[in-house]
Formats: C-alpha cells, structure tokens, sequence
C-alpha cells in the first residue's frame, strides 16, 4: 500500500496536480497552467496551453491571467513577439497577426508550412521565418502571399527539428538536429535579413543543433547535441566550452553576456556568454519550453510545471560589457572592387572573415599603411559581403563591406 502512495504522489506530481512548492529556487510559480509556449509586448504577456489549447494572456506583466475571448485563438499552438511589437500565433486553423497587443488578431495565412509544430522568428522587412518539423526550413513571405524554402536538412535526417534566432537586423542563425545522433543536424546563417541562408561550413562534423543564442551580431552560442561552441566576438573564431546545458529547448540573451537557458532540465543562468552555467530551477519531472524577457527586466518561462517568473532582474549591459564590444572601424569605398581604405585609431592588422566565418585575411595583402589607414588589395576575393576587424588590446573593431565584380 506504501508503494501505491508513492506511485500515485508521484504520477500526480509529473501531472502537475500538486502544487509543491518552489521556494529556496531563483524563481516563483505566477501560474500553474501547463504551458508550452510565451510572448511578450509591453506588460501583455501571453502563453500557449500544453500541448495546446486556447491563449491564454495577462496584462500586468504576469501577475493575474484570463483566457483570451478572441475565437481566433481557440486552437493556440505557438506564439511569439517582434521586436515592433507585433504578436505572431500559430493555430490549427492558420497563422495570425495582432498590432494591438492581443486586442484584435488578423489572419495572415490559412496555410501553414511543415505542420504544425514549429518555431517563429521575425525578420526585419515582415517576413515571417518557421522552424518546422521537417526536412526544409521556410519564410512566408508577406508580399507574394507563400511560403519559400531557404535552407534544407541533410537528407539523411529524418524529422529534422528546426530553431532560429535572430541577432542584430540582418543576421539571423537556423539550426537543426534530424536525429538522436550528434551527427544529424547543420548550422545555416543569413547575413541579409533573411532573404538567403547559407551553411555554416566550419560547424564540426554537423553537430546536432538543440539551441542558438545571439547574443550581438558577431557573438553567438550554439548548444549541440553533444557539444558547445561559442564565437568569439573578437577573432569571429568558433571555441568549444564545456556543456553546462542539456537538451536545451530555447536559450535567451537577457543584458550584457548573461544567457537564460531553459529545457529538459529546468532553467539554467550563464554570466560569461555560456562559459558556465547555474541551475534556477531543477524540476526533472516538468520541461521548461520557452522563455521571454519583460521590459522591466524580469524573466517569464513556460514550462509543464506552469508561468514562473524570475526573483532577479536583469538590466541592460554593464560598462565593463560595452568597452569590450565594438569600436569604430571605417570601409571605404563600399562596396568595394579592386581596392579598399581601411581607418581606424587602432592600427593592429586587420582580420577579414566571409559571411560563414571562414578566415580570408591570407588573400588580402595590405599594401600600404599609414598612421590611421591602411590601403588593402582586395582584388583576389569572390563578390559578397565581408566583415573586417581588427583588436587593439579589448577592444575591437568590426565593420561590414561589399565586394562588386567590375
């Protein structure tokens, strides 16, 4: 009889039938609903039901929810924000738009790509990028009115889960792990707002993709299946970090380097870029799933246990953060051809990098370098866009140049 209380405790715990209590973590519990997925605009908050259900929303930053009277959000699967404020829902009836934070939502397309298990991303110019279950990652594009492919899984990946993240306003990062092999998966960068991906050529051995955080436009971290890499913002080189994130299912920069990861293990906080990392929340038995920063700088995560907020705050970057990113660096003419100025106060030789990482500087002699400029022969690279950086002690400077054919 002991052993059947034990089974049922625990059934109903895993059930999210008992409310135990999280105190001594780094969060509370605002809500006990199940929850799947969150999104944020202002003070309106609002999640997704797991697996799925109707929205439900709540317009004082978390504190009191009700669900959401709209008919449209009736059959809730995803839900994300853009940074203009616009909310993005994914239901079984189709994806829906609303510029009114929830008031009214407006059918954007019937249709929906890949099923419907997928993950939001907004690009700059509207366009609408989906990480579905599948073997293509697609956009919707607004002005045609459909849907384009623009990257694909290795064919040999079955049931390729896509994630994106995007970084500064024309960088965005695409990820997918095909199976449970470290083998199956890709890494996919756009360097144009999401017009065109290409794959990352130097990701080792095709790691499976879990997570990608961007944390600015050169920083990322990618946390793989069984490895951890970081790009180094200075030298736009990858490095391998220990894993401190297991099967983690979205990882959100929240100010300066500090990242919160949530997933199969709870949440986890990293200080230094994804170096190193510290358990929030450690419930095993309920899988956090998404995550979103508030504009009072507090962290809201959807998980099966339910809402739980931060007890911390997290603010903008400190100014140790920003005298370490980037300094002024000038191109000139731009875009380029046969041969290109570079300026800066920091004269330290100069580093160039393709839009996929790889290192260029070995076909660019400098031919001539004065106090502040140099005049760098660029004539042996291919048409494209190129990043030029270069480090004087910590700090660096990094800009984006064009290379025209005659």
């Amino acid at each position: 009889m002991k052993r059947l209380g034990l089974a049922l405790f625990h059934f109903l715990a895993i059930a999210g039938l008992l409310a135990h209590p999280v105190a001594a973590q780094e969060v509370a519990l605002v809500d006990s609903i199940r929850t799947n997925w969150i999104a944020a605009v202002g003070s309106s908050v609002f999640v997704v039901p797991f697996p799925f259900g109707r929205l439900r929303r709540s317009d004082d930053g978390g504190v009191m929810w009700r669900e959401s009277s709209s008919d449209s959000t009736r059959f809730a699967r995803t839900v994300t924000s853009c940074p203009d404020g616009e909310v993005i829902l994914g239901t079984s009836n189709g994806i829906f738009s609303s510029v009114d934070s929830g008031n009214t939502w407006i059918l954007v397309t019937p249709r929906i790509a890949g099923g419907f298990d997928y993950e939001f991303s907004c690009l700059p110019n509207g366009d609408i990028v989906l990480g579905p279950v599948g073997d293509e990652l697609d956009v919707y594009r607004r002005g045609s009115g459909d849907f384009e492919t623009v990257a694909t899984a290795d064919p040999n990946a079955s049931d390729a889960v896509w994630t994106v993240s995007r970084g500064s306003a024309d960088r965005v990062w695409a990820g997918y792990r095909g199976c449970q092999e470290s083998s199956c998966g890709g890494l996919f960068v756009s360097s144009d707002g999401g017009i065109s991906f290409e794959e990352v050529p130097d990701w080792s051995n095709n790691w499976a993709i879990e997570a990608i955080a961007s944390i600015d436009s050169f920083s990322v971290f990618v946390n793989g299946s069984d490895i951890v890499r970081v790009r180094d913002p200075l030298t736009l080189s990858w490095m391998s970090v220990p894993k401190g994130v297991y099967n983690a299912n979205k990882i959100l920069p929240v100010g300066g380097d500090t990242l919160i990861a949530v997933g199969d293990s709870g949440v986890q906080r990293s200080r230094d870029g994804g170096r190193n990392w510290i358990t929030m929340f450690d419930r095993f038995d309920a899988p956090a799933h998404d995550v979103v920063r508030l504009d009072d700088g507090s962290v809201l995560v959807a998980s099966t246990y339910g809402v739980l907020r931060s007890r911390a705050v997290f603010g903008t970057r400190t100014s140790s953060d920003r005298d370490r990113k980037i300094s002024e660096l000038h191109l000139y003419p731009n875009p380029f051809s046969e041969f290109l100025v570079v300026e800066s106060s920091c004269m330290e030789p100069i580093t160039v990098f393709d839009i996929v990482g790889r290192d260029r500087t070995s076909v660019v002699p400098v031919l001539h370098q004065g106090r502040s400029k140099k005049i760098a022969d660029v004539s042996r690279l291919a048409s494209g866009m190129y990043l030029f950086a270069t480090c004087c002690e910590h700090a660096c400077s990094v800009a984006k140049a064009v290379k025209i054919d005659n």
